[in-house]
């Protein structure tokens, strides 16, 4: 059998590319780790040689237990110039070797994770290694068929991911046996064969950096302390393997995970086990010994991050966990602790500077009285004013970043006689208590055509389409207090737009820290119009929000109206919810991807405003499905943008015959459910407006496009064969050709079917392999089948399984225009 391999290779002109290998003199080429169809224990490891050498007291060792295990040591061994040898469990007539390997023994037992294999000489220096030794292997195929660990370059680093794949050749096997690999043979052919190790370094981490640390948190260190890491570049990129470390200290190994484009991943210390010196260290990013980023912060006040802006370094007061970095400046409120603003003879008042984000600690507050009083301090001690008049408060704060911001509060004595509880008047709205200067009161939903009636429930009978815990309600309008502090609204108006409801005054309304108050129509008085209309909150007649809205349907509140598809809850509101007039969607799904794809989903945010999802819950079908999954803290989604969440990240597994995904709030409340049903590989389950299709164009992180039919570009092809024509080929005719070749079960022409796909049709197309066009889904799945049916119906004629090869080869030849392959 190698000899009929050998004849194919001389006929096609086939040129080994691992001759150009002059940096290394001896690699590790191939790694069959997973074993063969045979036997789990059939396993071995390929060596190249670059030049002719003795291997006399080399040794080829593996990680077993954290700790380097001899596989064999090399007695009078000699490998030659461009020479594959073999080392493996089991001879030729004991595997699926075609020949028997030059060594043989017992101890090639090669782990299916933390693989790492070295390579010694005979002083013990390091001369080659293969993998990293943290979770699967870089490459290769465990199922059926099962597929080596090839090099892609022989001159590229053994430890680097990018410069390994599984096998898409079979050479150097059984007849009759359908395995990818090429022992003793040149690896499976790749465009790039050129890839050296400094290019392959520099296209993966030279944008990835560290970003953000947060030294010295408020409150306990080992629970708020944090180092950020971001993906600066165009491309997603695997961090896994990567090492995160402090000073002089241990390192962190970063999991197994994807990192998009501008994607920030913040790492606690309660995941690191990593401990950031309040007086100052330095934290390094690195690949093994090779420094990829590192930042050197010095001591900084409680609650200040340093991290980059731009090419520069900086302090920042309000911290960006997970998110770009930018100066956010600080947002102060003066509270009043005690005390009225408006009082006869004499006022009386203790105040307090206060921030919802970012912390004060390092601040400074100046205050000024205007009566000739001032305090330094952030929380000043109580004073009185005994002069009759009006005084304005003002107050700086300029926090560690030199960031100022100023609030006025005004303050009034009155005279006797003439004080009326400070009250004022709006359109008839009288308020008779002492308004509240204060931020963070927004709305956050209302229902203005609920089922049944808008009054909500009356003696009439209810119609039999009002069912639920919805049913008699009546119109509502919810509030949200978004401070840390408790929000007491006197002052504050609710009201519809001008000229209609009278507004509803809310002196009596007072909402805790984060807290939501739901208002219905028999409190407030506020008729909402079904047919459109105008929420808004105003204080002290000035106007503070207003949502103007265009007709909802019945039953369905402003965030959850019809294209949103869930319906509103009852309670006090969505505790954690998202406080902005827009929402977040389920977008679309991808749950059949192709061979080397990833299953996602993508949420898109609606809004006019930025919304972060940390707390977010996602989950597939809810009893008996796979393990609900939060959304990180820091996670933001641009105003009308996609973000992408891939199986690597939730571990949900998705059905292929139909499954549902859920979206909850941080409190469990539906925000979005859809249910999906079979879809084949390459298809996605996708929204468009109202209604959802099943398409063949996946469109991640873009506007998705419904389409019952798919337009496929046009070239001519040449008899039966292909031509290579302006970079684009006819794949209508392909699909032809590959569709009537998978009728056959002879093992070549399945071997055929599924290398022009892999290795042709996925390389040449610009696109990833998961929005390829639908018929390379079809195409792969008919594959799929007939491998079936190789092990039971195939016995292999040399002759004609020559023929196939060589019109195999030949076809790339064609395809690539007569270039080499």
């Amino acid at each position: 059998m190698k000899m009929t391999w050998l004849i194919i290779i001389a006929l096609v002109g086939y040129v080994p590319d691992a001759i150009a290998a002059e940096n290394l003199s001896v690699v590790i080429s191939e790694v069959m780790w997973m074993g063969s169809d045979l036997s789990s224990a059939d396993e071995w490891v390929e060596i190249f040689g670059n030049e002719p050498m003795s291997l006399s007291g080399w040794t080829l060792s593996r990680l077993k237990d954290e700790q380097e295990e001899t596989i064999i040591r090399f007695g009078n061994t000699f490998i030659g110039s461009g020479q594959y040898i073999l080392i493996s469990n089991y001879s030729a007539d004991e595997s699926r070797l075609a020949a028997d390997p030059l060594l043989v023994t017992t101890n090639m037992v090669l782990a299916n994770t933390k693989l790492l294999l070295r390579l010694r000489d005979q002083e013990g220096n390091l001369i080659d290694s293969a993998d990293d030794g943290v979770g699967d292997p870089f490459a290769g195929s465990n199922t059926d068929p099962k597929a080596s660990m090839e090099r892609i370059s022989l001159i590229g680093s053994g430890g680097l991911k990018n410069n390994w794949q599984a096998a898409i050749l079979s050479l150097g096997f059984d007849s009759g046996t359908l395995i990818f690999g090429t022992p003793g043979n040149p690896n499976s052919i790749v465009e790039n064969e050129q890839i050296n190790d400094s290019e392959i370094q520099l296209e993966s981490f030279n944008k990835l950096k560290i970003t953000e640390v947060l030294s010295d948190p408020v409150g306990s260190d080992t629970d708020g302390e944090w180092i950020e890491i971001a993906n600066t570049g165009s491309g997603a990129l695997n961090i896994g393997g990567l090492l995160l470390g402090v000073g002089e200290g241990g390192t962190f190994v970063l999991p197994e995970r994807s990192l998009g484009s501008g994607e920030y991943l913040a790492l606690d210390r309660s995941v690191t086990g990593l401990s950031l010196r309040n007086a100052g260290d330095i934290v390094r990013l690195l690949y093994g010994e090779m420094l990829i980023d590192s930042v050197e912060y010095s001591e900084l006040p409680e609650g200040i991050s340093y991290g980059r802006l731009g090419e520069s370094f900086q302090s920042f007061c309000i911290p960006t966990k997970g998110k770009a970095n930018a100066v956010i400046l600080p947002d102060p409120v003066i509270s009043v602790q005690s005390g009225e603003t408006h009082a006869p003879l004499k006022v009386t008042i203790n105040l307090e500077a206060r921030v919802s984000s970012g912390s004060l600690t390092s601040a400074k507050c100046s205050w000024d009285y205007s009566d000739g009083y001032t305090s330094d301090s952030c929380n000043p001690p109580s004073h009185t004013f005994r002069t009759i008049g009006r005084y304005d408060i003002h107050l700086s704060v300029k926090d560690y970043c030199s960031n100022t911001v100023e609030r006025i509060l005004e303050i009034e004595v009155l005279e006797t006689g003439v004080y009326q509880e400070a009250s004022y008047n709006f359109d008839g709205a009288e308020s008779t208590c002492t308004p509240s200067v204060s931020t963070g009161t927004v709305i956050t939903d209302f229902i203005p055509n609920p089922v049944g009636s808008d009054k909500g429930r009356d003696p009439t009978p209810l119609s039999e389409a009002c069912e639920g815990e919805l049913c008699g309600v009546g119109e509502w309008i919810e509030l949200k207090n978004s401070n840390s502090y408790s929000a007491n609204l006197c002052g504050w108006v609710l009201d519809d737009s001008e000229g209609g409801s009278k507004p509803f005054p809310l002196d009596s309304v007072r909402i805790e820290p984060g807290g939501l108050r739901r208002l219905s129509i028999q409190e407030t008085k506020i008729a909402l119009n079904n047919g459109g209309d105008s929420v808004r909150l105003l204080f002290n007649g000035n106007l503070v929000q207003e949502i103007a809205y265009s007709e909802i349907p019945e039953g369905q509140s402003y965030m959850d109206r019809s294209e949103f598809g869930a319906p509103p809850s009852l309670g006090e509101g969505r505790e954690g919810g998202i406080p902005f007039t827009g929402t977040i969607l389920i977008n679309e799904v991808y749950p059949a991807p192709l061979t080397g794809g990833e299953e996602w989903i993508e949420l898109v945010n609606l809004s006019d405003e930025s919304v972060d999802l940390s707390g977010l819950l996602i989950d597939d079908i809810q009893e008996g499905g796979s393990k609900l999954w939060e959304i990180s803290d820091g996670t933001l989604v641009p105003a009308h943008s996609y973000i992408i969440f891939r199986k690597e990240q939730t571990h949900l597994a998705l059905n292929n015959d139909g499954d549902e995904v859920n979206l909850f709030g941080p409190d469990g409340l539906t925000i979005d459910s859809v249910t999906y049903p079979k879809i084949k590989r390459g298809l996605s389950f996708s929204r468009k407006g109202s209604r959802w299709c099943t398409t063949e164009i996946s469109t991640p992180l873009k506007e998705n496009i419904c389409s019952d039919s798919f337009s496929l570009r046009s070239t001519s092809p040449i008899g039966g064969g292909l031509r290579r024509g302006a970079k684009e080929y006819e794949e209508k005719s392909l699909y032809e050709a590959l569709k009537s070749n998978s009728r056959s079960n002879n093992i070549f022409n399945i071997l055929s079917l599924k290398t022009i796909y892999q290795h042709i049709l996925l390389k040449s197309h610009s696109k990833l392999p998961e929005v390829t066009s639908p018929f390379l889904a079809e195409v792969l799945e008919m594959a799929d089948h007939r491998d079936i049916m190789v092990s039971k119906n195939t016995h292999g004629d040399m002759w004609e399984s020559l023929l196939v090869a060589v019109s195999l080869l030949s076809g790339l030849w064609f395809v690539f225009g007569g270039r080499s392959v």
